[in-house]
């Protein structure tokens, strides 16, 4: 009986050191390799701002008060020393979760000039080509006082987004964010 517990104290003091050892290596690994990763995401970032609204110098943080929640973050864009522009990072809930997107509007034109998911979780082969150029294509140039909505069919006149084939639910939370920053850039930024 003596040498049992002996046993199972022996073994739980083995695991112990195990389970310390894996926990300092686990720390170890993510110390180092976090700054990479928020290098990464910051790029990420970057290349969508560029993507959104192609041509701009730089971007600065405008002050939002947070009054629609699917809007994350507003960026004003500059070009040479003027804003020129406005990128929204928002969201919205599709079938399988958030879908995180930026939109681009240009001021003196009052048009969208871009939109990139940023990130998404939707069904791969269907609600997942939301990030597809057919699909994202279709928010450039729109005018940003109207409204967009979601169609089935081929059509793409106005301010129509034809939904992804068999996606209904993703391309309408897509749309929704969109509008969401649509309003909110056309009553505050947009030329009147």
């Amino acid at each position: 009986m003596m040498a049992k517990r002996q046993n199972i104290v022996s073994l739980s003091l083995f695991l112990l050191a195990v389970a310390a050892l894996c926990g300092f290596l686990v720390s170890s690994v993510h110390g180092k390799t976090s700054p990479l990763i928020a290098k990464m995401e910051a790029d990420a970032i970057l290349a969508g701002y560029t993507e959104v609204y192609p041509g701009m110098d730089k971007v600065r943080a405008a002050s939002y008060d947070g009054q629609k929640q699917n809007i994350k973050n507003i960026q004003l864009v500059e070009k040479n020393g003027r804003t020129v522009g406005v990128i929204y990072n928002a969201a919205s809930v599709g079938y399988a979760g958030e879908i995180d997107l930026l939109a681009g509007f240009d001021i003196a034109s009052g048009r969208i000039t871009g939109v990139k998911i940023m990130k998404q979780s939707e069904t791969p082969g269907l609600g997942a080509n939301c990030t597809a150029p057919k699909f994202t294509g279709q928010f450039a140039a729109k005018n940003a006082a109207d409204s967009l909505t979601v169609v089935k069919l081929p059509g793409g006149e106005g301010n129509e987004i034809q939904a992804i084939t068999a996606s209904t639910i993703t391309s309408r939370a897509v749309v929704s964010a969109v509008n969401t920053a649509r309003e909110h850039f056309a009553a505050t930024y947009a030329v009147k």
